[in-house]
């Protein structure tokens, strides 16, 4: 494997659905482009195209990768690795060391069953959410979405090699009878699901049926991703249609049976906010006494740009990052516990310096419209930082 800071493995192993059309991208990390406006340089393919990873755009790509070059579909792996953060190509490259750079194999798939949710977190928008239709035909006076669910019969290409595949959403867990569906035709084609890893990003608010339970531990292995974004009224209040007694109870139900599933790594991946972010120090010291087995992921909004922390007031931000560079009051369970949290706590101190590039105006604007809409208040959560916002 070229020994390049750009190389990625996933153009020559991976596809990747979306939710809100039929178009197939390298990974899940690709940047998705809405209503007609994707740049020159993105790959354009759709899932009507017989062989999505040859088409000549793929093909382009991987030539890119072989030639060290960076591209603009890489930014959001390109930026973590300034960090020196650990990111989806790291893990792709890690995943797929041994193959051969002379074929593309589709050894990894990410089948994303439709925007079917039950939450319409404040970052989403109706592509991932059929719960934000509604808002959004308010707020805009249409939507460019409509529900989409999709089948077992949507999904005709050829997994006869692929060892790794996550299903998501929308919420992924209210369509668990495609899940099992998908799972039992791969059996059937195999005689077995032993050489898949089974991977399920989730909201964490459906539990997983008995029928699902018995395929997931005829795996090799199960990843699974539960998007949690705080503690009670928090998570709540970002992820509206949240409810937080009903997500612990499936959190801590996962945490007692990872121990039962076939080589298993679970953990919270969390939304970082300027709704939430005041909350991390709080949110990371719950997870590590309650829910220790877990491990600690996360990302900056990108989405709804006006709601990234750096756009924040100044002196908020300074008070933060005190607050988060003097974190105390926790014990990690090992040193990758550590690790995570010491690359997710540099994400996180690396946007709050980083200078707002949007005004308050927006920010009040998105806070505002929404809050009057669902009837909730951001001054309820976190008066501190709504006085701050509003009062400037």
């Amino acid at each position: 494997m070229p020994n390049v800071n750009h190389f990625c493995m996933a153009p020559f192993t991976s596809l990747s659905y979306t939710s809100w059309s039929n178009n197939v991208k390298p990974c899940c990390q690709w940047p998705d482009f809405r209503d007609g406006n994707a740049p020159s340089w993105d790959l354009g393919i759709v899932d009507t195209y017989p062989d999505p990873l040859n088409h000549p755009n793929m093909e382009a790509l991987r030539q890119t990768m072989l030639s060290g070059k960076s591209h603009p579909g890489c930014s959001r792996c390109d930026y973590k690795s300034s960090l020196g953060i650990n990111s989806a190509r790291d893990n792709s490259n890690q995943l797929f060391h041994n193959h051969n750079t002379a074929t593309a194999l589709l050894r990894s798939i990410e089948l994303n069953l439709g925007n079917l949710c039950n939450m319409k977190c404040r970052m989403c928008n109706s592509g991932n959410s059929s719960r934000w239709i509604e808002d959004e035909i308010v707020l805009k006076g249409k939507s460019h979405r409509k529900l989409m669910r999709r089948s077992i019969d949507d999904f005709t290409m050829d997994m006869s090699h692929v060892e790794f595949l996550r299903f998501v959403g929308g919420e992924p867990l209210l369509e668990q009878k495609t899940i099992i569906a998908v799972l039992n035709k791969i059996q059937r084609d195999r005689g077995s699901l032993k050489d898949l890893d089974l991977a399920i990003t989730t909201n964490a608010s459906v539990a997983i049926e008995d029928a699902l339970l018995s395929l997931i531990s005829d795996c090799r292995a199960f990843l699974l991703d539960a998007s949690t974004d705080g503690i009670g009224a928090v998570n709540d209040y970002q992820r509206t249609g949240a409810h937080w007694p009903d997500i612990e109870k499936n959190l801590r139900t996962w945490h007692d049976l990872k121990d039962t599933w076939p080589m298993p790594y679970i953990c919270v991946a969390s939304c970082w906010t300027l709704l939430n972010v005041h909350h991390f120090p709080e949110f990371i010291r719950w997870v590590i006494s309650n829910i220790p087995k877990y491990s600690i992921i996360g990302q900056i909004v990108i989405d709804r740009p006006q709601l990234a922390p750096r756009n924040l007031p100044y002196t908020v931000k300074q008070d933060l990052i005190s607050q988060i560079s003097n974190m105390t009051g926790y014990n990690t369970t090992g040193l990758e516990q550590k690790q995570e949290i010491t690359e997710l706590t540099k994400l996180i101190l690396n946007e709050l310096h980083t200078p707002a590039d949007l005004d308050l105006e927006s920010v009040k604007d998105i806070i505002a419209q929404l809050d009057t809409l669902r009837n909730e208040s951001f001054a309820d959560i976190e008066p501190n930082i709504h006085n701050a916002i509003f009062s400037n």
